[in-house]
């Protein structure tokens, strides 16, 4: 077999992959739940997310690290795979 037609048959494979990957909403390197984002919180929390003393908006305003909405969304521990039925009504 010519390597041009294996170099084809490849691309068309891989192009195919990432097309269904598109329609479906899959993710190549996406997190299975949402505890697997904690590095990512707790990078933004320390870096991004700080006023420029390093306080952070929601301790200034009393409000707990276990009330913080971004943690309790991480320790929620929920699949990050949407599962939908196409045949529910929309809204």
């Amino acid at each position: 077999m010519p390597p041009i037609a294996v170099i084809a048959i490849v691309a068309i494979a891989v192009v195919m992959t990432i097309f269904v990957c598109r329609v479906e909403g899959l993710g190549f390197f996406a997190p299975a739940n949402t505890r697997s984002l904690a590095g990512s919180a707790q990078t933004f929390c320390l870096g991004d997310c700080r006023l420029s003393d390093g306080q952070c908006h929601l301790a200034m305003a009393g409000m707990a690290r276990k009330d913080c909405p971004l943690w309790r969304y991480v320790n929620a521990d929920l699949s990050t795979t949407l599962r939908l039925n196409p045949s529910a009504p929309v809204g």
